[in-house]
């Protein structure tokens, strides 16, 4: 049931649900605290919420038909997470989660912690009433992207993993009034050039890709004049420490050399992690035995 909180989380919230059960006065005080971080789960696995197999279908089902016949309660969530990781959702399932979520005036941000490629989630979105004037962040995987087109007054838009093919295109359509992006793969060269275009009013900006992306098309990044922070992710496999550090210096420089350039009056911060993974044989007479690997990990702050 609690995919993203910790253990204590977890703890904290069956305590405060046992105390809004105390008395009238302390119910009313603590219900917005129990509700304001909402969290629905579904199984991995095939189920059927009519026959009972699937106790996250099931706890997800009703806790979207308990929220839409609860206006009292729902005006306190302003955060929703959903695991929807699943292979065989039914339809129904997904669009009631989408009447749910459209009865939440207050909801700020909808996080998707995963969601299988074959989960209806575009058909359900189709109904014209499916709009969420309300949401200001989404943390979404790419296979959700189609939500950033139904939130209209979305500020911050972030990719919990390797964006696909449509992500992209859905961003430059609709994401002219963006100010955070973040999860930006970068392994193909028009990403950057759709974002910019699509994006003029970004703020902050987060890329995920290798040190073997082309440097050139950061150089896109001036066509952001707001832009005041770069969060970048690089994972490196290399041999050759000496290389690796030269590799990241230059990147270093040339970001820092577009933050300088951004008219953007805001303090500038640029933040990254390498990540350097290297291979090596244990045993040089026979190299193809045994292999140790070693990951490096290095983050950094730069702020002017």
């Amino acid at each position: 049931m609690y995919a993203r909180m910790g253990k204590e989380h977890a703890e904290r919230s069956i305590i405060i649900r046992r105390l809004t059960m105390t008395c009238w006065s302390l119910r009313n005080r603590l219900l917005p605290l129990l509700w304001a971080d909402t969290e629905g789960c579904v199984s991995h696995t095939r189920y059927d919420y009519t026959t009972g197999t699937g106790g996250g279908g099931l706890h997800l089902y009703a806790q979207c038909i308990y929220l839409s016949n609860h206006r009292a309660i729902a005006a306190h969530v302003r955060i929703f997470s959903v695991d929807l990781s699943f292979f065989h959702a039914p339809e129904d399932l997904v669009t009631k989660l989408v009447d749910c979520l459209v009865r939440l005036p207050n909801l700020k941000t909808l996080e998707i912690l995963s969601a299988g490629s074959r989960a209806p989630i575009s058909k359900a979105l189709k109904r014209k009433y499916a709009v969420f004037p309300s949401i200001r962040e989404l943390r979404i995987t790419p296979a959700c992207h189609h939500f950033v087109r139904k939130c209209p007054n979305l500020d911050s838009l972030i990719f919990t993993s390797t964006m696909d093919t449509h992500a992209p295109s859905t961003i430059r359509s609709h994401g002219g009034g963006l100010k955070r992006l973040a999860g930006v793969t970068v392994y193909d060269r028009n990403v950057l050039h759709w974002v910019t275009w699509g994006c003029p009013n970004l703020r902050e900006i987060g890329v995920v890709g290798s040190t073997k992306s082309d440097r050139e098309q950061f150089k896109l990044f001036r066509k952001l004049k707001y832009l005041a922070v770069i969060d970048i992710d690089l994972a490196q496999e290399n041999d050759h420490p000496a290389d690796w550090e030269s590799t990241r210096v230059i990147y270093k420089r040339e970001l820092v050399r577009i933050l300088k350039d951004s008219p953007s009056r805001e303090r500038k911060f640029l933040r990254w992690k390498v990540v350097q993974r290297r291979t090596r044989a244990l045993d040089d007479d026979r190299p193809y035995d045994v292999v140790e690997k070693e990951e490096l990990e290095v983050c950094q702050e730069t702020s002017f």
